[in-house]
C-alpha cells in the first residue's frame, strides 16, 4: 500500500481506534505494561479537543512508520534483485552492485527500526516481534558457522552438504545452537558477499558444471544460500508492510487503541530501549575492538540512521507535535539531547572501532542522556541533561 493512501484512511482509522479504545472505567491498563516509561501529566483544558488532536497526531506518526517500512521493503526488493543479476552472471561490477545495494537497504532497515521497535512494544507483539528482528538483523554472527575461514578452509554450512539448504531449513537452523550461529539476516547475508576478512570475489559464486554432485559444490550451496537469505529478507519486509497499515487493524491496532498518556509512555519507553539495546550495544566497547561486520563503516552508517529515525518519531511531524507528546522543558532537553548526539556522530571517523576510547565513552554517554530524558529522569536546572 503506497503512503499516499494513508491520508485517506484517517477517519475510517480514528473511528475504528476510538471503539477499541473505549473503556467503560476510563482507565488505560497498557500503560503499566511499559516499564521504565514516567508519568506524564495530561492538559486538562478542554480534553474532546485535547483527545481528537492526540488521536490525529499517532495517525500520524503511524504514517510516518509506514513511509520508513515501505522505504526499507522496497530497498530489500533492490538487494534480492541485484542478487538474482549477479547469480545471473558472477562478475566484480555485479558483485559491487550487490554490495552496494546490501549497505543501502541496511541502512534502510536502521531508519525504520526504531518504528518496528515502537510497533512491537506492545506486549501482545513483543516475543514475535523478537524473534522477527532476530531474523532480519542478527548479530554479531560467526564468520566458520557459514563458510570458510583463515586454517577452515572447508567449514560452515557452504561445505555442510548433511544440511538441504531451503527456506524452511534456515529458519528452522537460525540460532538454534548459539546465538551467534545465524542463518538468516543482513549479517549473514554481508559476510556472504564480503567473505571473514574481506577475500569474497566474484569467481566465488559461479556455478561448476563437473565432478559427481555439481550441485553439493562450495560454490552452488554458497549461491544457493545468498539467494536464500536475500529472498527471507524481502519476504520479511514485504510481510511486515502488509501488516502496518490502521485498516490492517494488526501491528498499529494496540499502539492507536492506547489513550493519550499510553501512547506517550509507549513511545518513550521504546525510544529507551532502542537507545540501550540497539544504539549503545554496537558502540565498541575499545577502540580497535571486534568490529560488528565486515563492512567496519556499516557501525557508524547504522548508528545515524537510526538516530535520524528516533528523531522523525518525535519531530518529524512540525513543531506541534512534540507538544502533545512532552511538557515544554523535556522537549526543549531532548531535542539537544539528540543535536548533541548527532553533532557527535558526525565528528568521529569511520570505521568508528578506530576512534579513541574517549571519545566512544562520550558517545555513549550522550545516548545514556537522551535515554535518560525519555525515561524521565530528573533534568538539571538550566542544563537540559538528566542529573
Amino acid at each position: 500500500m503506497q503512503i499516499r493512501y494513508f491520508s485517506t484512511l484517517v477517519g475510517v482509522s480514528l473511528a475504528l481506534v476510538a471503539c477499541s479504545a473505549d473503556r467503560p472505567d476510563g482507565r488505560d491498563r497498557a500503560v503499566q505494561g511499559d516499564a521504565g516509561a514516567a508519568a506524564v501529566a495530561v492538559d486538562p483544558v478542554d480534553p474532546p479537543a485535547r483527545d481528537a488532536a492526540g488521536q490525529a497526531q499517532a495517525l500520524a506518526l503511524w504514517g510516518r512508520g509506514q513511509a520508513a517500512l515501505e522505504n526499507a521493503g522496497t530497498a530489500a526488493a533492490v538487494l534480492q534483485s541485484a542478487v538474482e543479476s549477479m547469480l545471473e552472471q558472477p562478475d566484480a561490477a555485479r558483485l559491487d552492485a550487490v554490495r552496494n545495494a546490501w549497505e543501502k537497504s541496511h541502512e534502510a532497515y536502521m531508519r525504520a527500526l526504531p518504528w518496528l521497535r515502537l510497533a512491537f512494544a506492545a506486549p501482545e507483539h513483543a516475543l514475535e516481534g523478537r524473534a522477527m528482528l532476530l531474523q532480519i538483523d542478527s548479530w554479531p554472527v560467526v564468520p566458520g558457522y557459514l563458510d570458510r575461514v583463515p586454517g577452515y578452509p572447508a567449514s560452515g554450512l557452504v561445505h555442510d552438504t548433511a544440511l538441504e539448504l531451503t527456506s524452511g531449513s534456515l529458519r528452522k537452523q537460525h540460532r538454534l545452537t548459539a546465538d551467534e550461529e545465524a542463518s538468516l539476516g543482513f549479517h549473514v547475508l554481508e559476510l556472504l558477499l564480503w567473505g571473514a576478512t574481506g577475500e569474497r570475489r566474484a569467481a566465488d559464486f559461479v556455478a561448476g558444471s563437473g565432478g559427481e554432485a555439481p550441485q553439493q559444490a562450495p560454490a552452488a550451496r554458497r549461491r544457493l544460500l545468498v539467494q536464500l537469505v536475500a529472498g527471507a529478507l524481502a519476504q520479511d519486509f514485504e510481510r511486515l508492510g502488509k501488516r502496518w497499515p490502521p485498516l490492517a487493524n494488526d501491528l498499529s491496532r494496540p499502539f492507536l487503541a492506547l489513550d493519550e498518556r499510553a501512547r506517550l509512555a509507549r513511545v518513550r519507553s521504546s525510544g529507551v530501549a532502542l537507545l540501550e539495546q540497539e544504539f549503545i550495544a554496537r558502540l565498541p566497547q575499545s577502540s580497535e575492538s571486534d568490529v560488528e561486520s565486515p563492512v567496519a563503516t556499516g557501525t557508524l552508517v547504522a548508528l545515524v540512521a537510526m538516530l535520524d529515525g528516533l528523531r522523525d518519531i518525535w519531530f518529524g511531524g512540525g513543531a506541534e507535535a512534540p507538544s502533545l507528546l512532552l511538557e515544554t522543558h523535556r522537549q526543549e532537553a531532548l531535542q539537544a539531547g539528540l543535536n548533541a548526539l548527532g553533532e557527535k556522530l558526525a565528528s568521529l571517523q569511520s570505521p568508528i572501532e578506530l576512534e579513541p576510547v574517549a571519545q566512544l565513552n562520550e558517545t555513549r554517554q550522550l545516548a545514556n542522556q537522551v535515554a535518560g530524558i525519555l525515561r524521565g529522569d530528573p533534568l538539571e536546572v538550566g542544563s537540559g541533561a538528566p542529573q
